[in-house]
């Protein structure tokens, strides 16, 4: 039995979140300098490694998962892979983010 078509309604955001959760993993992949990469304490690396492959999953899955009748777990992933960065990156205790509290007074970075 062949697969139904798609409306392009369908397919556009869905074709727009793949490739928006495939350049979260490429600029994590730049950011630890390359594959396997070289980040810092390892439980970061680990934490990159793991969106990396959650954002290659999740493209895969919303390019082909509405074929396969998978309707909402691909948007929940994809919503994790937004939301992952930007949890850990304005978390104070992120290493590598020089969040004081100067920095949130004034929106400003400390000088040296």
């Amino acid at each position: 039995m062949p697969m139904p078509a798609l409306a392009p309604a369908r397919i556009l955001p869905r074709a727009a979140a793949a490739l928006l959760c495939l350049a979260v993993s490429w600029i994590h992949v730049q950011d630890q300098g390359g594959f396997p990469g070289d980040k810092t304490p390892h439980y970061v690396a680990n934490g990159y490694y793991l969106l990396e492959a959650t954002g290659i999953l999740c493209a895969v899955l919303l390019l082909v998962g509405s074929r396969l009748r998978v309707n909402h777990i691909e948007w929940l992933l994809a919503a994790g892979v937004a939301l992952g960065p930007c949890s850990a990156s304005s978390s104070p205790a992120a290493p590598g983010c020089p969040i004081t509290a100067t920095t949130r007074a004034t929106g400003r970075s400390p000088s040296p």
